[in-house]
């Protein structure tokens, strides 16, 4: 028996697809991809829950395609939004309800369940029984108390469903209802009887009209149930709302009048809905065929004739009169039915309104005739007529625009108004923007029109616009090859080279847009190079388009016009470069007639480039065989020029000192040679300017990339090689002479201080370090120490006077400086007097010259390994003489050695040595000493320490190689000004040449060698490496 219900739900449901089938056609045809129906055996062992959801499948796939705006699918599965709270599964109520299950909706029912719940559809169980036509379960749910005001995601009430689904039994389920609302709105305020109204279901419009239904309510576009059924050709229901109209007395103007929301008639809407019948029916019940549209004027007559509807037309002409008064009727633009038609191309109504007395040259506010709008479309057979008919071809626009001009684009149009003989004028005569109607063909490549033209009218290739342009000049612009053929054949080859009001000759306005194969085609029909108003040539307009091709053409033709110059003195390589075209740029300089001349703002091609900031031309011309030639004639020397490239653009600098090194050879020869040239970075300056600014601007930007190159290399490694490693040298000898004995000295006198002074052995150094002990000159080591100390740390004193004189305020900004004069006036004030005996103050000057002394050493080694010594020997000898002997880690000069380096571990021991501060002899000079010993010392030893930790030591001794390069650089520039200019020249040479295959001292190479950052990991690679690659990581 369950098996007998489930078949009979399932022919319930395909009989109401096919019923609402026949209403609104044929059910759509199965698509490519389609799942099959599942078949529904009739089997009494089959389970009940499988049937049920098979079941289920087939209705949802069967209607889906039937109602296309539900979507239905699968509805109810796992998509219902929320629960019923009382255990029951959500959706098995929808399930049941689109299947038919009786017996499960009961079941469910008895539960209390939610009745409004929707699935993802926006469906409620009430729906999908509609859907199903499952009559019993709609009276059950409903008894049950389901809202029937709930809008689904199509905004349809249930009310709505029940309307499309055509059932009047179903209609009349929820109108019987006392909460039953007929007129519930949905989508676009659209209400049950506009659907029915719609779909022609005159029955139901009835049934609905009796439970309360209005008919003269309104939706979203103000349209009654009586205006949908009119707009979409509904003749049953049109007449079922014409008479209900009648049987209420209501007055006809209200329902045939603004019945949209753009003022449209009711005959307006039924003209639009091509029915003749329902046309029919409006002018029987008073329609007024004259009556206008309130948006835009229009009649019902002019909509029948956009439409073509020739037999809505021959009714409304009917009568005579009426006829001739639509016939000329205007709209908003001043458009006649004539123009709609013709603007149409409907050419039997044209020629029907002409035979109905249509006057056949009318004009619209912008004076167009039929005949203008119907060239303008390409109606080809409504311009016909309208030519038999005897339409002028001569009549023009607001915008001086004919027929002619308007065509242009349609062949077969062109040809039948090009048969009167009228229209030959036409093809020359100028619209209002000064074009002919032979410049639009030129411009949009129409090449059958323009043979029309040209067979019709000699003057086609001469016609010029305002502003001169020929179509030559357009056909050119816009790279029609054929046109520019076609208008240059024959006699008319003689205007290939005129010229517009600009002076520009077609090839100047073909290379504008880089079209090559008109560039090709004109000069070989021999377009010469000629000068617009601005000296511009055509060559000058393919440079600034870029076109390498335009310009190969030029040049292949006419070489000699390379060098022309416009009204800035800019030939097309100036303004290649300045427009960013690196390929013509190399293209044209790879001429050898092309000259590197100047502008009228003294530039030459690398300086117009360079103000233009286009670095890809830079780098073109730099990688260019000519590169030199280009460099070195540029305006502020090629010096200033490779400062400029260093400090804006690094990239373009190294470009062109790669160009510098010259291989020659076997690399694997010992021939092998490796060429530098340094013109570029130390060459000859002008007279005001300094011979290493490019490498002095290469140290003050941090070029990295650029100092590490090989030729800055080489560079710096002969001038280390020739006065470098000697300065540095002589320098340090000279240096130590100071430090040297100034410790000596100090260590000595603190050691034997006790003797010096004459104080008893026995006596503590805190009593005795404040005697005024007698100035006494005995001891002759130390006087002689003193003197010598005296005598080089004056030498050193006044060297830096001299070197504050020649550096002025650079000499200022180094920190360096101040430090070297602070340590040798305080050497000054250790030793004058010279007293034997060193004790209060001079204790505390003597420390500090100690510590700047040894400091000083530090930053003048500090491309060396072994800086850490000389701050142990700062900080040790500096202790030293501040701490007494009870100090015990401080009573020899090794102990304090020993103590410094302990320290530098963390093994301060502060409290024990340092504290409190009234048992130290000098305890805030001693303190501050202290403090910067533990910011200092440890600082060194932690970062490597971090380095190590984080696995980073390569990056950190990268970092350190470049600084000390870089040290190194700035350290040979430093020494180039003090050293003897004889010296300096040795160095300055403009070539260098190295045979890295050539056996070598090693030795000597890391003794006098200049250091280069990797030189530790590739000590076995002789030539200089590209060290920029070190930042390529």
């Amino acid at each position: 028996m369950s098996d007998i219900c489930n078949s009979a739900a399932s022919l319930t449901i395909l009989d109401a697809a096919m019923d609402t089938g026949t209403v609104n056609g044929p059910l759509p045809p199965e698509r490519a991809g389609d799942e099959e129906l599942p078949l529904i055996p009739l089997s009494p062992v089959l389970d009940r829950s499988e049937r049920l959801k098979a079941l289920s499948k087939l209705s949802l796939q069967s209607l889906a395609s039937v109602f296309d705006d539900h979507d239905v699918t699968d509805a109810g599965d796992d998509d219902v939004q929320g629960g019923n709270g009382n255990g029951e599964k959500p959706g098995n109520l929808h399930k049941a309800s689109l299947s038919g299950d009786e017996a499960e909706v009961k079941n469910i029912l008895s539960k209390e369940p939610d009745l409004n719940l929707l699935d993802k559809s926006g469906r409620t169980p009430l729906h999908l029984a509609i859907l199903g036509r499952h009559v019993k379960i709609i009276e059950m749910l409903l008894e049950a108390g389901a809202d029937t005001s709930l809008l689904d995601e199509s905004q349809d009430a249930p009310l709505h469903m029940a309307v499309r689904t055509g059932d009047e039994n179903l209609v009349g389920i929820f109108l019987r209802r006392d909460d039953s609302d007929a007129n519930i709105k949905g989508h676009g305020s659209r209400t049950a009887l506009h659907i029915a109204a719609d779909l022609d279901k005159v029955s139901i419009c009835k049934i609905l009209i009796e439970h309360g239904a209005s008919p003269d309510c309104r939706d979203d576009n103000n349209m009654t149930p009586l205006t949908q059924a009119v707009e979409k050709g509904s003749k049953n229901a049109v007449e079922f709302f014409f008479d209900d109209a009648k049987s209420r007395e209501t007055v006809m103007k209200d329902i045939l009048c603004n019945v949209d929301s753009e003022g449209s008639t009711l005959l307006h809407l039924a003209v639009n809905s091509g029915n003749t019948d329902i046309v029919q029916l409006c002018l029987d019940n008073g329609a007024v065929i004259r009556q206008p549209k309130e948006s835009d004027r229009r009649t019902p007559f002019h909509e029948a004739c956009a439409q073509g509807s020739l037999e809505i037309i021959q009714l409304f002409a009917s009568n005579p009169t009426i006829c001739r008064i639509n016939v000329i009727a205007f709209d908003s633009e001043g458009l006649t039915p004539l123009h709609v038609a013709a603007l149409n191309n409907h050419s039997d109504v044209v020629k029907y309104l002409l035979e109905q007395g249509a006057s056949i040259d009318p004009r619209d506010k912008l004076r167009r005739t039929p005949l203008f709008l119907a060239a303008g479309v390409g109606g080809t057979e409504s311009v016909r007529v309208l030519i038999d008919g005897g339409a002028d071809v001569k009549v023009k626009d607001v915008d001086l625009r004919s027929c002619v001009r308007v065509a242009v684009g349609h062949t077969a149009t062109m040809e039948v108004l090009l048969r009167k003989r009228e229209a030959f004028r036409l093809i020359t005569a100028k619209d209002i923007t000064g074009f002919a109607p032979v410049h639009y063909a030129a411009k949009y490549g129409h090449l059958q029109i323009m043979l029309l033209f040209m067979e019709r009218n000699r003057s086609t290739t001469t016609v010029t616009s305002d502003e001169l342009h020929t179509a030559l000049h357009g056909a050119a612009r816009y790279g029609w090859r054929e046109i520019v053929e076609v208008l240059l054949s024959g006699r008319n080859i003689r205007s290939i080279n005129l010229k517009d009001n600009q002076g520009k000759t077609a090839l100047h306005f073909a290379c504008v847009e880089g079209h090559d194969p008109v560039v090709e085609r004109l000069l070989k029909l021999g377009a010469t190079v000629e000068k617009d108003h601005n000296n511009r040539t055509a060559l000058h307009i393919a440079a600034k388009r870029g076109s390498k091709r335009c310009v190969e053409c030029i040049l292949q033709h006419h070489p000699k016009c390379i060098n022309l110059l416009d009204k800035n003195q800019n030939t097309a390589l100036h303004v290649a470069g300045i427009q960013d075209c690196p390929e013509v740029v190399s293209h044209l300089l790879s001429y050898p007639e092309q000259e590197i001349l100047m502008n009228n703002k003294n530039h030459n091609v690398l300086d117009a480039a360079f103000n233009a900031e286009k670095k890809s031309v830079l780098l073109a011309i730099a990688s260019h065989e000519r590169w030199r030639e280009v460099l070195t004639s540029s305006n502020p020397g090629h010096i200033a020029q490779m400062q400029k490239f260093v400090i804006k653009m690094p990239e373009v600098a190294r470009r062109f000192m790669d160009q510098c090194i010259t291989k020659d050879g076997n690399p694997d020869g010992e021939d092998y040679k490796i060429t530098y040239d340094f013109t570029i970075i130390q060459g000859a300056p002008k007279p005001d300017q300094d011979r290493l600014m490019v490498l002095k601007s290469m140290l003050k930007y941090r070029r990295i990339d650029c100092l590490t190159h090989p030729v800055c290399f080489t560079v710096m490694n002969k001038k280390w090689q020739t006065f470098g490693w000697k300065a540095l040298v002589l320098n340090l000898i000279l240096y130590l002479l100071f430090v040297i004995p100034l410790t000596i000295l100090a260590i000595y006198s603190r050691a034997n201080e006790k003797h010096l002074c004459g104080v008893n052995e026995t006596m503590p150094r805190k009593e005795y370090i404040d005697f005024d002990v007698p100035c006494t000159l005995n001891h002759p080591g130390i006087q002689c120490a003193q003197v010598i100390v005296g005598l080089i740390a004056l030498f050193h004193l006044i060297k830096e006077l001299l070197q504050l004189k020649k550096q002025r305020m650079r000499y200022l900004t180094s920190f360096t400086n101040y430090l070297e004069l602070v340590g040798y006036c305080f050497a000054l004030f250790y030793i004058i007097p010279p007293c034997d005996c060193k004790l209060g103050f001079k204790q505390e000057v003597g420390a500090l010259t100690l510590f700047f002394a040894w400091v000083n050493l530090v930053l003048f080694l500090r491309r060396s390994c072994y800086c850490f010594f000389m701050f142990v020997m700062a900080f040790s000898s500096t202790f030293y003489l501040l701490l007494d002997e009870e100090t015990e880690p401080y009573s020899t000069f090794p102990y304090s050695m020993m103590t410094i380096f302990v320290m530098t571990l963390g093994e301060l021991n502060y409290a024990d040595i340092f504290m409190p501060w009234d048992k130290l002899e000098y305890a805030t000079l001693t303190n501050i000493l202290f403090v910067m010993f533990v910011l200092g010392m440890p600082i060194i030893l932690m970062n490597m320490l971090v380095g190590l930790a984080v696995g980073d030591i390569d990056k950190i001794q990268e970092s350190a190689l470049i600084d000390r390069y870089v040290m190194q650089v700035e350290l040979v520039l430093d020494m180039e000004e003090t050293v003897p200019k004889s010296l300096v020249q040795r160095a300055h040479v403009d070539k260098h040449v190295e045979y890295p295959n050539n056996n070598s001292s090693k030795l000597y190479e890391q003794l006098f060698s200049f250091s280069r950052p990797g030189e530790d990991e590739e000590e076995e690679d002789d030539t200089p490496p590209d060290l920029p690659l070190l930042f390529s990581h």
